[in-house]
């Protein structure tokens, strides 16, 4: 569904029969839009392809002329305020929308998946990290060297990428990473999941 909101356009989708309340919000990088990325990037299938059982929020980054600078209002424009959990994923330039919410401080915002996205913001991101009950995992290509850095002090999983967009149009890294985040979902045994998603992307990742 795409909303039109004083702030620019975003989009929220649910998987059939979507039971969660755990919000993703999806921010895309710099030269996509949400149709771009959303169409180029097949991001609708990647969200269904983890098995994540949320609502997904894609909304126009600052780069492409939207001004969501603050996560509780969007959240509140994309008919999600109820929630109490948000798994954040920046690409690349989205990074600049993610620094914004950090400085709000919306205590709802508990993951983090960067995306070859650490351009600037180190110690934003790694106050954000280090307060208690956080997770954070980070890939990198052009970022390699603050993004493993940063994982290093944080003792954060790090992966290394070939493609700074093939990241998301690969169809691999965002499917897993969702499914290994532990992201509240309705079924019990979620958590013996989250813990084999994880032990199977590390196996695959060594023996690439």
């Amino acid at each position: 569904m795409r909303i039109t909101t004083p702030r620019g356009p975003l989009v929220v989708w649910r998987p059939p029969g979507s039971r969660g309340r755990a919000v993703v919000v999806y921010v895309h990088g710099l030269y996509d839009t949400i149709d771009s990325a959303i169409a180029k990037h097949k991001l609708l299938e990647q969200f269904a392809a983890s098995g994540v059982d949320a609502t997904f929020v894609i909304p126009e980054t600052r780069s492409a002329g939207g001004k969501f600078e603050s996560l509780t209002e969007l959240l509140e424009l994309a008919g999600v305020a109820n929630t109490n959990h948000v798994t954040a994923i920046a690409h690349s330039g989205g990074n600049v929308d993610l620094r914004l919410w950090i400085d709000e401080g919306d205590p709802r915002l508990i993951n983090m998946i960067m995306l070859d996205a650490l351009y600037g913001g180190y110690s934003k991101f790694k106050r954000w990290g280090s307060a208690p009950g956080r997770w954070m995992v980070l890939v990198g290509q052009d970022t390699r060297r603050e993004s493993k850095r940063l994982a290093g002090e944080l003792g954060a999983p790090y992966f290394d990428a070939k493609s700074h967009m093939g990241i998301v149009t690969e169809g691999k890294w965002i499917p897993r990473l969702l499914a290994a985040a532990p992201i509240p979902q309705p079924s019990p045994i979620v958590a013996i999941a989250i813990a084999g998603a994880l032990g199977y992307l590390l196996y695959r990742y060594a023996r690439s």
